[in-house]
């Protein structure tokens, strides 16, 4: 059941392309949201100060967005981590037993995506946790879109995916 969504989020408007599928989540009992920002771990020699200000930075944000939440019946919780970011993720769903990983789908610049990779796609690829990929372009206005394509290949993964996919579709009135 889809008890516990795990909410990435860079920072951007893009990534907060999602909320209103919490919101639609949450009408349809969702009992935890975690919000998640992560920071990458920077080499220098004031690593502790630049750790922790960028720590803040994302503290700020996500309170920022769970008081934008305000009306969610679910409880929601933040984390601000410091770690790359598609493993922080994946590491934070296992431990905090998420149900979804629901993640924007953003668009970058090919030459920033041959450098720095999708985190996105990495979650989709190597996600035990079901994951929805959300385009960056739906805005907090924009309806829920009440179509649904789910790849499956035929393996474990595909079967076990299925279950939470169709309560999601059942609780989002998609087909």
């Amino acid at each position: 059941m889809l008890k516990h969504l795990l909410v990435p989020l860079e920072g951007n408007e893009s990534a907060e392309s999602v909320l209103p599928y919490v919101r639609c989540l949450d009408a349809h009992g969702v009992s935890e949201i975690t919000l998640l920002r992560t920071e990458l771990p920077v080499a220098l020699d004031e690593y502790a100060a630049v750790s922790e200000a960028a720590l803040d930075h994302a503290r700020n944000y996500l309170s920022t967005i769970k008081r934008r939440l305000s009306d969610v019946k679910a409880r929601v919780r933040t984390l601000a981590q410091i770690g790359p970011a598609a493993s922080t993720i994946l590491d934070v769903a296992r431990s905090r037993e998420a149900t979804l990983i629901l993640a924007a789908a953003t668009q970058r610049p090919r030459l920033v995506r041959f450098l720095f990779g999708n985190v996105t796609e990495r979650l989709v690829q190597r996600s035990r946790v079901p994951v929805m990929a959300v385009p960056s372009q739906w805005t907090e206005s924009a309806p829920v879109p009440r179509q649904l394509l789910l790849p499956l290949d035929g393996g474990r993964a595909s079967r076990d995916i299925l279950p939470p996919i169709l309560e999601f579709a059942q609780a989002t009135g998609a087909r």
